[in-house]
């Protein structure tokens, strides 16, 4: 992995908004004209970043963001995007274009753009928007999480109280932090590039989501590095109130077969699967107890050929977080 100049990461910081002046009293209104700065991606050749700007209008009470592209050698910035909030960039394989979700259709979309200009392109037109995307290695197909809805709400039950405003519940969950459970499931879904291709779900019926709610997000879904395969993390017992037991599910990106539970034998919290460049480990993060929200998070690594899995650092005393692989694994 190649890690960022620090004058680059200052330099992101700096970006984030104009300088202010050293006698201003911080408000929460001078707070809100600061320009978030995230997602950082470099690009697939190291000479170019690509971070999305967001910025708060305060009279419309929203915000909207845009991707920016950095050019590491000569310092020279441009915004890609321009319509709707935009977020989730990510490069493509060869480096000549960029996916990203955008809100400029409506509900969040699929789109791409080359970076040396031109308009850009909506890929999905998926009901209800879709989040999480990834480019596979191959460049071929997306992989993307939508909710699926697959229990009754209150207005199926009772289609004569079209205004009624409530929510019926007869089991746990009722409500993770401050998600409520609303009948709908975020599932995986993977397609082509394609205008006329048409997206699998691959946990069509299930009830189950990936990533975990209500905190997970796109570092819980990974491609392998020739793109036939994809390992996710998701949650499958039969009381999901009281149990941390998510594990880690290796399925074919074509959707066919069953998906292969990787981390049978650990009980806590295992997420955060990382493809190893040669396709045969895959690290992660792992906590060792069931039902404790708040224990160490361990470095693991799976062995795809013999199915084995270890601690990397058994004697680290803190916890392990983004982690990433070098280029020659």
């Amino acid at each position: 992995m190649r890690r960022l100049p620090f004058h680059v990461v200052l330099a992101l910081v700096a970006l984030a908004g104009p300088p202010l002046a050293a006698q201003q009293h911080l408000t929460p209104e001078l707070l809100w004209q600061l320009r978030r700065v995230s997602e950082p991606q470099l690009g697939p050749d190291g000479t170019k970043l690509i971070y999305n700007v967001r910025t708060t209008d305060l009279a419309a009470n929203k915000g909207s963001g845009q991707i920016v592209l950095l050019d590491l050698r000569s310092g020279e910035r441009r915004q890609l995007t321009s319509a709707g909030s935009n977020s989730n960039g990510r490069w493509s394989p060869d480096g000549s274009r960029v996916g990203f979700i955008s809100s400029r259709s409506g509900a969040p979309q699929i789109w791409t753009i080359a970076i040396d200009g031109g308009e850009a392109i909506q890929v999905t037109n998926h009901a209800g928007g879709v989040a999480n995307m990834a480019w596979s290695p191959t460049g071929a197909h997306f992989s993307f999480t939508a909710d699926v809805k697959l229990e009754q709400d209150l207005h199926d039950r009772y289609p004569d109280l079209p205004k009624a405003d409530a929510l019926v519940y007869d089991d746990l969950l009722v409500r993770h932090w401050a998600s409520w459970k609303d009948g709908t499931y975020s599932h995986l879904f993977v397609r082509g590039l394609g205008a006329a291709d048409v997206a699998t779900d691959m946990h069509l019926g299930q009830r189950v989501d990936t990533p975990l709610v209500p905190f997970g997000g796109p570092e819980q879904i990974c491609w392998s590095p020739d793109g036939r395969q994809l390992v996710y993390t998701c949650k499958r017992v039969p009381d999901p109130e009281q149990s941390t037991d998510s594990g880690l599910y290796l399925a074919a990106a074509d959707g066919t077969g069953e998906h292969k539970l990787l981390t049978s034998d650990m009980p806590g919290f295992d997420q955060d699967p990382v493809w190893s460049p040669d396709g045969s480990r895959i690290a992660f993060c792992s906590m060792a107890r069931g039902g404790f929200e708040s224990d160490r998070v361990r470095l693991m690594v799976h062995d795809c050929t013999t199915g084995a899995n270890r601690e990397l650092l058994p004697d680290f005393d803190a916890s392990a977080h983004c982690v990433r692989w070098t280029r020659d694994g």
